[in-house]
């Protein structure tokens, strides 16, 4: 990811405007993309991407064995509200985006399932590209949010084991607190396991398809590190787990 963003911006940097025109330098971005064609990402395939009817549209497949499209598609404003703060958020896009927005070009995602053939399509017109770059400028209003909505459910219980208490942003971490039932588990294997628990977690972390995907994204964007504070409900005694913004 990080070799074609630095293809793309030199892109921006290295053709000149006056001679081949601002859709030009988004075609370039285009043909990018279409060399990496078929892109899996999750339970997604991008398939391609085309310029239609002025908006860039990405060619989506769903795998269906993984998930009923009917849970897509049924959800459409929310799949849309999603994927507006993953495009503000996630790495890369900022320059592309910044492009659309000076060429007043709109954003499409079609997805269509890889058996049923259904298909649901996420249109963000050129105002609401500009929207989207706005939002992306300051991650930290997003992450209050998000933590403020979190808070609301807790406490959660994650397992037979874990309940989540309480979600904070501290010195520029976003710190889950979690308990820990020592009748079940003791904070002492969980500290000789806290590297594999580790890896575990970071991989959780860029899934693009975990739930968490968005705010690892405006994490790693607001130089804000994860941080699981597991403490033990009999001896009060903590074990920390530490991501910092750069593994993100």
């Amino acid at each position: 990811m990080k070799k074609k963003s630095l293809l793309l911006q030199a892109l921006v940097l290295f053709i000149c405007p006056m001679a081949i025109g601002q859709t030009a330098i988004i075609k370039a971005y285009i043909q990018e993309y279409n060399k990496q064609c078929p892109l899996q990402q999750g339970i997604f395939t991008l398939n391609g991407v085309t310029i239609s009817e002025g908006s860039v549209v990405f060619e989506n497949s769903v795998d269906e064995n993984a998930i009923d499209f009917a849970t897509i598609s049924n959800n459409g404003h929310q799949f849309k509200q999603n994927k507006f703060k993953m495009l503000a958020f996630v790495e890369d896009m900022d320059v592309f985006l910044t492009e659309l927005e000076k060429s007043r070009f709109g954003l499409t995602y079609r997805y269509t399932g890889s058996s049923s053939g259904a298909s649901l399509v996420i249109s963000f017109s050129a105002d609401e590209v500009r929207q989207i770059i706005n939002y992306s400028q300051d991650p930290i209003p997003f992450l209050k949010t998000e933590t403020a909505s979190t808070n609301l459910l807790m406490p959660i219980k994650l397992d037979d084991i874990q309940t989540a208490t309480k979600m904070a942003l501290e010195n520029n971490y976003v710190v889950y607190y979690i308990n820990i039932d020592e009748n079940l588990y003791s904070l002492e294997k969980l500290n000789n396991i806290s590297d594999t628990r580790k890896s575990t977690l970071l991989k959780a972390w860029h899934n693009p398809d975990d739930p968490g995907y968005i705010i690892a994204r405006a994490c790693k964007k607001a130089r804000y590190g994860i941080e699981y504070r597991y403490t033990g409900d009999k001896t009060n005694n903590i074990v920390s787990i530490t991501i910092e913004w750069t593994e993100l």
